[in-house]
This record gives C-alpha cells, sequence and structure tokens, in this order.
C-alpha cells in the first residue's frame, strides 16, 4: 500500500502479503551481489504493466471480463489508484536499463508518472466494449479478447483507442 504518491524509489518497503515480501526479498538479493561482488545490478520496478496475454486476475481483465459476462461490476475499493505502463513501454525500459553503467547498483521505478483511479478505468472499459457491440458475448468478441483460459489478451484495449490522458506515454526515468 503506498505510504504517499508517486511511489518514488525510496518509497518505504512493506511486505502485506507473501507476493510482496517475495518482491522485496528479490530485490535485496540481486542489491546483495551488488554489494558483496561489485556485480552490475539494476534493480527495476515496473507498475501495472498491461497489455497483450496479461494475466486474468489483474484489474483491467477482472473488469472487462466481468463486463463481457454480465450486467454487474464487482470490484473492491474504486478511489484506489494505479500506474499502468503498457508492455511495450515496459520492454522499452528494461532494454534501456540493460549494460547501461549509470544505474548500476540503483532502483528503478518504471512508470507514466500518471495515476488512473478504478472508476475511471471502468468507465473507459466500459465505453470501448460499448463501442464494439455492447455487453453481447460473440464468438468473434470472445476470440478477440481470450488467447486461451489461462492468458487474457487485451487486443481491443491498446494505444489506439485508450484515451491520451490515460496511455499518456511512459514518462520513464531517462536511463539511456
Amino acid at each position: 500500500t503506498a505510504q504517499f504518491v508517486p511511489i518514488s524509489e525510496n518509497h518505504p518497503l512493506n511486505g502485506q502479503s507473501p507476493y510482496a515480501a517475495s518482491k522485496i526479498g528479490a530485490d535485496q538479493i540481486a542489491y546483495s551481489f551488488f554489494s558483496s561482488f561489485n556485480s552490475p545490478v539494476s534493480i527495476c520496478r515496473p507498475f501495472n504493466t498491461y497489455g497483450p496475454r496479461q494475466s486474468a486476475r489483474a484489474v483491467i481483465s477482472t473488469i472487462i471480463i466481468q463486463a463481457i459476462y454480465g450486467n454487474k461490476i464487482n470490484l473492491g475499493n474504486i478511489n484506489a489508484t494505479r500506474d499502468f505502463t503498457y508492455i511495450s513501454d515496459t520492454v522499452d525500459a528494461f532494454v534501456k536499463a540493460i549494460g547501461n553503467k549509470k544505474i548500476i547498483g540503483e532502483t528503478i521505478n518504471l512508470g507514466t508518472g500518471h495515476e488512473v483511479d478504478i472508476r475511471t478505468l471502468v468507465k473507459i472499459i466500459g465505453k470501448i466494449i460499448c463501442s464494439q457491440g455492447g455487453h453481447k458475448l460473440t464468438n468473434q468478441l470472445l476470440r478477440k479478447v481470450f488467447q486461451n483460459d489461462e492468458n487474457f489478451s487485451l487486443i481491443e484495449i491498446t494505444e489506439k483507442n485508450l484515451p491520451n490522458a490515460f496511455i499518456n506515454r511512459s514518462h520513464l526515468r531517462s536511463i539511456a
């Protein structure tokens, strides 16, 4: 849980779940190799990456699945905010970080610097789904949405049809 936003690289780490604790542990193990052996390690922390083949458990996927299958969307705190980063922006940042000597031993957050609350996200996704025939589940729409039982594809939610305020190309810290 964020103690302040935007979340900086110096934000306090708080492992409130086994998943969060494992991420903190992985960062610390990587950093220990830098500290102990002078290994060229940089820690990159991507924020809420979305795009093709995203897990069906992620919030964007959850909203889309519920919107397609029913008339009601059940979510937790819709006032919570997230910094969503499109997959290609996350990949670009990792590629720029690889071998970059300027950031060895540092932690870098990868995100847009733009928060979107879940309520707004629901409205954006609703407009996109309604513009494609509403909530009718057709074989054609189903093929566009799902890749297989486990992985979800955001084929219809791309940079071309999300508002600029939402996708706002990632304002990644310059690591080039």
